[in-house]
């Protein structure tokens, strides 16, 4: 797919570019390739990412990246969430998070609408228990019950109900995506 961004401002101007959806020939491993035409700095005019094509998995994590840290608050609670996306109505049976380091901190899974293009006040789910993070490491979180979403944008992420750090992991970006990550303290956000 290409798109032409008509002009940037010399010197850090950015723009953001929304390419078509695109619909999978086959399930599998693939890597994405976004690239701009040639100038004075040859280094920076491609980037590539791999990228899995699943039946029922939406993914933040770019397959085969390790984590480069862990975020959290200390001396407060909080909600961190991501902004799926889905074209159709869907049911969420599970959730992966992962986590930098093992801690005393407590959480609970939780699962937002969409409001305006910002997590709702009112979640869809949040776990009936506190969990704690024994281990560094990837965890999947299989649901009581499927929660309904969409279409349209939905919130996965972690309420930090204690004031110890969560150290829920992070992948480096340059830059972070926008709109896409979001903060909310004290928990329950009001």
């Amino acid at each position: 797919n290409t798109q032409t961004v008509a002009a940037l401002t010399a010197c850090g101007g950015q723009a953001t570019v929304t390419f078509a959806p695109f619909t999978p020939s086959a399930i599998g491993s693939d890597t994405v390739t976004v690239s701009v035409p040639a100038d004075d700095v040859a280094g920076n005019n491609s980037k590539s990412k791999p990228l899995n094509e699943t039946y029922n998995l939406y993914s933040y994590k770019h397959p085969g990246t390790t984590a480069n840290g862990g975020v959290g608050l200390s001396g407060a609670t909080g909600v961190f969430v991501v902004k799926m996306t889905t074209t159709a109505a869907a049911k969420i049976s599970a959730v992966n998070l992962e986590f930098f380091a093992a801690g005393a901190t407590t959480y609970r899974l939780a699962i937002y609408p969409n409001s305006a293009g910002a997590p709702g006040l009112v979640p869809l789910y949040v776990d009936a228990a506190n969990r704690t993070v024994a281990a560094a490491g990837p965890v999947t979180i299989t649901l009581p019950s499927p929660v309904a979403v969409g279409p349209g944008s939905f919130f996965v992420g972690i309420q930090q109900t204690n004031t110890q750090n969560a150290s829920l992991s992070y992948d480096n970006e340059a830059p972070v995506r926008t709109g896409a990550f979001f903060l909310a303290t004290p928990s329950p956000p009001t």
